[in-house]
Order: C-alpha cells, then sequence, then structure tokens
C-alpha cells in the first residue's frame, strides 16, 4: 500500500512520464492476472477430468549423490555459503554503523541479515545432499524446514530489494537541496518497512510448514493432502507472482527509472556546483559523488540477486511441481531436476558471497566502516585468545629483569660500608676531632683564625698580579688530638699526631 501511495504522488510530478508510473503501479495487478491465467491453462485437464489420484509418497526422493553432485554439494557450495556467510555478516555489522545514516543503508544492512540466514540453509542443506544424505534427521530438516525458512528469506529479500529500489527513485527524483530527502527515504520509515515485508513473507510462507513430512525411521518423504490441492497451487502461483515475479519486474522499471533520473541528478548536481561557492564546491562534488557510487552498487546487486533468486525458486521441490508442470506428476523428470536444483543453488551462494564486492569496489562509505569493524574484531579475538594477558605478562617479567641488579652491582652491594666516627664533643670541650674551639686542654694546638698563604719576601715584585696557589702539609687545620691519651710524665711526640693536606688559595 505504501508504495502504490508513494508512486501515485510521484506520478503528480511534471518531469517523469506517466506510462511509465502506471506500468509500476499497476505491475503487481498485471502479474497476477498472468498468475491466474497460466494457473488455469496449466490446470484446465484436471478440472475437465476431475482431480487425480496420487500416493503418499513425494516425487523427489533422496538418492545416493553422483561424484559431480557429491562434489558441488559437499565442497564448492559449502565454501561458497560458508564466504557469503560471513561477508553478508560483515556488510550487516558495516552498514549498522551509526555513521550509515541513509536510508539505503538500512535496507542494506536487513538484506545482509537475510542472506546471512540464507547462507547458513544453503550450507545445512548441501551437508544433508552430500554427507548425510542418507541419515533421517538431515533429511528431515532438508524437506520439512529447509523449505520454508529459506522461502522467508529469500520471499523478504526480494521484497527489501523491491523498497529499496523505489528508496533510491524517490531519492535521486524528488531530492531537494533545501528540504533535504524525502519523507519516505527515511531510516524510520525504512525501518517500518522491513518490519512489514518480513511479517508478509512469514504469512505468505507460513503453509509450506505443513506440507512435507519425514519418516523418522526410513527417511522417506510424504507429502500431505495440501500438497496436491487445488488451494496449494492457487498459493504456489501467488507466492511465485509476489515474492518473485512482481519484484522482478519493479526491480527491472526500478533500475530503468533510477538509472534515467540519475543522468537528471548529474546534470543538476553540475549545475549546482557551478552555481555554489568555492567552499561548497569541494563537499558538494564528494557528496553527489557518493550518492552516485551508492546506486550503481544498488543497481548491481539488485542484478545478481535477480539472476540467482529467480531460478532458484522455480526450480524448489515446493513449487516446480506446479509451476515447470503444470500439478502433473507424471511428467516431472526427476534426474534434470535433480541437476537443475543442484546448478540453481550454486549459482545462488554465488550471488550471496558476491555482495561485498560489490560494496567494497563501488561504494565509497563502506571500506573505512570495514576497517574500523575489522579493527574491533582483531581485538575481540585477541582478547578471546589471551594474547594481550600474555603480552602483559612478558613485559611485567622483562621490567623485574631488568631491575635486578647485575654481578657486579651484587658483590659492590654486598660489602658493609664501615660507620663514620660519630662526630660528638670530647671530654676536653673541643667540639669534634676537626674542630678546637673552646678546649679546655692548653696541650692542643689552635689553629690560627685567618688566610694562610706564602709570601717570598718583602723585595717581592709588585707588578706580578697574581700566584699559582701551593699545596702545603700542615700538622693539622684544628684540634690536634692524639692517638693515645698521653700521661703527665710523657709528651705528645709528632707521630701520635694526625696529619692532613689542604689546598690553600692566595
Amino acid at each position: 500500500m505504501y508504495h502504490t501511495q508513494s508512486i501515485s504522488q510521484l506520478s503528480s510530478h511534471q518531469s517523469i512520464s506517466q506510462p511509465s508510473l502506471v506500468v509500476v503501479g499497476g505491475s503487481r495487478v498485471a502479474c497476477l492476472t498472468v498468475a491466474t491465467v497460466m494457473f488455469l491453462v496449466f490446470n484446465f485437464q484436471q478440472f475437465r477430468h476431475g482431480p487425480a489420484v496420487h500416493s503418499d509418497e513425494c516425487i523427489f526422493q533422496r538418492h545416493p549423490p553422483s561424484t559431480a553432485i557429491f562434489i558441488l554439494y559437499g565442497l564448492a557450495v559449502p565454501v561458497l555459503a560458508a564466504f557469503g556467510l560471513c561477508t553478508n555478516f560483515i556488510n550487516a555489522v558495516v552498514f549498522m554503523r551509526p555513521k550509515m545514516t541513509p536510508s539505503a543503508f538500512s535496507y542494506l544492512a536487513a538484506l545482509s541479515w537475510l542472506d546471512c540466514v540464507s547462507c547458513t540453509l544453503i550450507t545445512l542443506t548441501a551437508l544433508s545432499r552430500s554427507f548425510f544424505y542418507d541419515i533421517p534427521s538431515w533429511i528431515g530438516y532438508d524437506y520439512q524446514w529447509q523449505v520454508p525458512l529459506f522461502s522467508i528469506s529469500t520471499g523478504a529479500a526480494n521484497l527489501i530489494l523491491a523498497c529499496v529500489s523505489l528508496d533510491r527513485f524517490l531519492y535521486l527524483y524528488r531530492f531537494k537541496a533545501n528540504n533535504g530527502a524525502p519523507k519516505f527515504c527515511r531510516r524510520k520509515v525504512a525501518r517500518y518497512m522491513i518490519f512489514v515485508v518480513i511479517i508478509i513473507s512469514i504469512a505468505v510462507n507460513m503453509p509450506y510448514f505443513f506440507v512435507f513430512y519425514v519418516d523418522p525411521i526410513t527417511g522417506v518423504c510424504h507429502v500431505t493432502e495440501f500438497y496436491y490441492s487445488t488451494f496449494y497451487q492457487i498459493h504456489n502461483w501467488f507466492t511465485f507472482t509476489l515474492l518473485a515475479i512482481c519484484p522482478a519486474i519493479f526491480l527491472l522499471i526500478g533500475n530503468t527509472a533510477i538509472i534515467l533520473a540519475f543522468r537528471r541528478w548529474t546534470k543538476q548536481g553540475k549545475a549546482c556546483r557551478q552555481a555554489c561557492s568555492n567552499a561548497n564546491a569541494q563537499t558538494t562534488n564528494k557528496r553527489y559523488q557518493h550518492q552516485m557510487k551508492l546506486t550503481i552498487s544498488i543497481v548491481i546487486v539488485i542484478t545478481l540477486y535477480m539472476i540467482g533468486e529467480l531460478p532458484a525458486h522455480m526450480t524448489s521441490r515446493k513449487s516446480s511441481l506446479n509451476l515447470l508442470f503444470g500439478g502433473d506428476a507424471d511428467k516431472v523428470n526427476t534426474q534434470l531436476m535433480e541437476k537443475l536444483e543442484v546448478i540453481c543453488i550454486t549459482l545462488n551462494a554465488l550471488q550471496l558471497s558476491m555482495n561485498i564486492v560489490v560494496y567494497a569496489v563501488i561504494n565509497p562509505s563502506f571500506m573505512p566502516e570495514f576497517f574500523v569493524c575489522l579493527r574491533g574484531a582483531s581485538d575481540v579475538c585477541f582478547s578471546l585468545c589471551c594474547i594481550p594477558a600474555i603480552r602483559r605478562s612478558w613485559h611485567r617479567c622483562w621490567s623485574r629483569r631488568r631491575q635486578e641488579p647485575r654481578a657486579e652491582e651484587r658483590v659492590v652491594s654486598s660489602i658493609t660500608p664501615q660507620p663514620l666516627p660519630a662526630d660528638e664533643p670530647h671530654q676536653c670541650g673541643c667540639e669534634s676531632w676537626s674542630s678546637d674551639s673552646e678546649c679546655q686542654n692548653g696541650k692542643h694546638c689552635r689553629a690560627i683564625v685567618g688566610t694562610f698563604a706564602f709570601v717570598d719576601d718583602e723585595e717581592q715584585e709588585p707588578q706580578q698580579p697574581h700566584r699559582d696557589p701551593e699545596i702545603f702539609t700542615t700538622k693539622a687545620s684544628g684540634c690536634v688530638q692524639l692517638k693515645e691519651p698521653p700521661t703527665d710524665e710523657t709528651a705528645p711526640d709528632e707521630d701520635s699526631l694526625f696529619h692532613s693536606s689542604f689546598i690553600m688559595i692566595n
């Protein structure tokens, strides 16, 4: 409903041609009409002769795979799907970054998450058809769960591509420099459309949960009566029209309209850059280059999705009986369908893994944010591997080793230094061994207070202004202490006195 309203609003504009909008707006009605006519043509014999009697066993039974099919299912498809799972997860994380503000990035983020689900289902399906082809539990997954879940993810992705195509067209056609982006091209509207699209896809594909069931002992697949009913045939055509034909036609017309609007937009951009001042010219140029590359990447992604999705939808076991063979089980060639199915699923896995190449090569906003996310992911991986703790332990041990003394330092530090004599006053009254101040013993010689200098004679020539300092030896500079205290009978000799040398500067 919102698509039709937006397109009808565009039809009032003068610059776009009216027939193209009529085709876009009425594409869904036309496709439903074509689907109804094709359904009546293919089922004319059934309406004429009455319903046929069918067995409850599914015509698409599991068989041992050949060598080529085993290599494709066991090696090629899982590798491509696993690579697509990793790349689409990176795409989703990058497109959800705060700097990815345009609404188109919200659609691309949702598309990447849905592609992650599709790649996971494709990987499990390939393993169930190669290594575990004879295990009943894996067979039950392939028939009962893979079919409806894969239909939900791919159907929602097709509708999201139609929304992003409409978003780009409206942005390029109705963008104004003063008013900004149109109301439809807002992130809030994009999130609302994504929610509605997913609900529609779940509701439409819900009947596929009640079609197949597998015997848990023998692994033989059976179908319910609903599989051969008229309502199921109508539902197949309606689902194929709504989730495949309508988005395909809408995307074809939308891509053409995007290219035409983009040419008009680039002309306006050149005129705007010429009218802008030199200060704003560079910013405006970067802005237009960004939108141009974003639009080109979206067009390429849409084209790749159509190539990989339409054949996979037609060859699926849930709808190929009615879409390709008109509901007649006798016309089904199981060997041919098995080969077509493996080709289509390989092509689909390849298409899902190619999106990151388109984003990285064309989209200018993708690579900077990609490297930021890659750096954050590497930090998380390093943390999980305990590498930072190992680095901290290594630095701690290295710093501790550097702080330990060397062998020479340990030898020097092991020698205990001799304590200096205590600088205490003696009994005689001397303040210390180097000073005889207030000494009461007259036998101690006292230092002459003054400046000592050597003078040759009085006849020294006065014209010599400066003389070099000389070194002399004296008995003591202060209190002359004795090694042993003298007695009254003996007088201190010269050997018992301390000697010290001084440098006297004249």
